[in-house]
């Protein structure tokens, strides 16, 4: 689990997804959310402590106390309880990067930004571009 499938409980087309190696690990969403089509840009890190997903959620947090660290599906009250609850979490995480999407223009000025010092830049910048005609669509 993590960004694109938060985007997909969410409710999003996703239309294409990309994860860039640049300095503090960029992603970008090409996305349908509510007939309206455009980017969605984040960020990741490599630890929970500056991981947005991986500090907002943890391992086996789906289940039970009892069955958490148990690898075969269990299907207690609590479980589902627990399995639903963490499914809504995860919707409301999807749902607070759709609240902003980017139109093509904005997404390439944002990734154009670091064009300088930024060695992982270009790529992202080609990403964007090959997904404009797609946008314009």
């Amino acid at each position: 689990m993590g960004y694109r499938e938060s985007l997909l409980k969410a409710g999003a087309q996703v239309l294409d997804y990309q994860e860039f190696g640049s300095y503090q690990g960029d992603w970008i969403a090409f996305v349908n959310f509510n007939g309206k089509k455009g980017f969605v840009q984040s960020y990741f890190g490599s630890c929970s402590g500056c991981d947005a997903f991986q500090s907002e959620f943890n391992y086996n947090e789906d289940k039970c106390e009892e069955h958490r660290w148990d690898d075969d599906v269990i299907e207690c009250d609590e479980c589902k309880a627990k399995k639903m609850s963490y499914e809504e979490k995860i919707k409301n995480f999807g749902l607070s990067f759709l609240e902003n999407i980017l139109n093509y223009q904005e997404v390439y000025a944002s990734v154009s930004e670091n064009l300088e010092w930024d060695g992982n830049a270009k790529e992202m910048v080609d990403w964007v571009e090959s997904k404009k005609s797609e946008y314009e669509a």
